[in-house]
């Protein structure tokens, strides 16, 4: 008959039991392996997630861009408010008699040249809506800024001078009169909320901005 051979403790506290030693050779060897690696991937993980979280630009280099911001909307904003006012001298001149026949001649090609300014035929224009909004705090007030100088271009400096040219051929004098009256204070309106918008980014920014070129034009009305 097998005998079961009983577990001695005193014999597995002084010679050490096989399982006992077993155990104790994996924890060391764990020790020697395994703790290092676990440790080297948390730290991955950790470095990961560090990486990951949103950045702030510092206000200095936030002022750095709102400034090349708006420099960039003026840049393309000139050919429109060029057109504009130079399309308002024109219909002006028109209207009050002043130009000869020959100068009234060209009034059609001329208002066409200056409502192209300020459509999306024009690189300006394109460019202008094409402006990267900046991500910093005050992104929110200069992307409505860029907002605002689209609607004063292609909305209603557009519009205006679509107006004079359907004047100056006589076609829908009526409507095209009271609409032009309408654009006078809807172009004021542009301007004032754009202006309103700078103004909160210079406050969040605790710095002054180049002023913005949407200049105020009173439309020259039938």
């Amino acid at each position: 008959m097998t005998k079961t051979r009983e577990f001695d403790a005193f014999a597995a506290t002084v010679y050490g039991d096989r399982e006992v030693r077993s155990r104790a050779v994996r924890w060391r060897s764990w020790k020697r392996t395994g703790l290092p690696i676990t440790a080297a991937i948390i730290a991955v993980i950790i470095i990961a997630v560090i990486t990951d979280l949103p950045t702030h630009p510092s206000l200095a280099s936030q002022r750095v861009d709102a400034n090349n911001l708006i420099t960039t909307i003026n840049t393309n904003l000139r050919p429109c408010v060029f057109g504009l006012k130079e399309a308002n001298t024109i219909f002006g001149d028109r209207q009050a008699g002043k130009l000869s026949r020959g100068d009234r001649a060209k009034v059609p090609t001329l208002l066409a040249d200056d409502a192209g300014a300020c459509s999306f035929t024009s690189d300006s224009v394109n460019n202008l809506a094409g402006i990267e909004e900046p991500g910093s705090g005050a992104g929110r007030y200069l992307a409505a800024v860029i907002s605002d100088a689209l609607t004063w271009t292609t909305s209603d400096a557009l519009a205006a001078i679509d107006d004079m040219i359907l004047i100056t051929h006589h076609q829908h004098v009526g409507r095209a009169a009271f609409d032009l009256h309408q654009r006078n204070a809807r172009l004021a309106d542009d301007r004032r909320e754009a202006l309103a918008e700078m103004n909160k980014a210079e406050k969040y920014l605790n710095a002054s901005l180049p002023s913005l070129l949407m200049p105020t034009i009173k439309l020259a009305t039938t």
